[in-house]
């Protein structure tokens, strides 16, 4: 998956969490590493990602690196 993006009219809807899941589910792997928008950080932590290193910035926009682990 290269974006996960939820239109904001359809966010706190389980959308994401549902996406999240059917990618765990087909592509299964020891670890994911994202790099998060810093709006969608918290929604990242929920579905069990942390934060790696600093917050840094590509093209005026400001993302968190975030990876999973099992």
């Amino acid at each position: 998956m290269y974006h996960l993006f939820v239109a904001e009219e359809h966010q706190g809807k389980g959308y994401s969490t549902a996406l999240w899941k059917k990618l765990e589910e087909d592509h299964k792997q020891d670890a994911y590493t994202v790099r998060s928008s810093l709006n969608a950080v918290p929604v990242y932590r929920n579905l069990g990602f942390l934060p790696v290193g600093e917050v840094a910035e590509k093209d005026g926009i400001g993302y968190q690196m975030m990876k999973w682990a099992i």
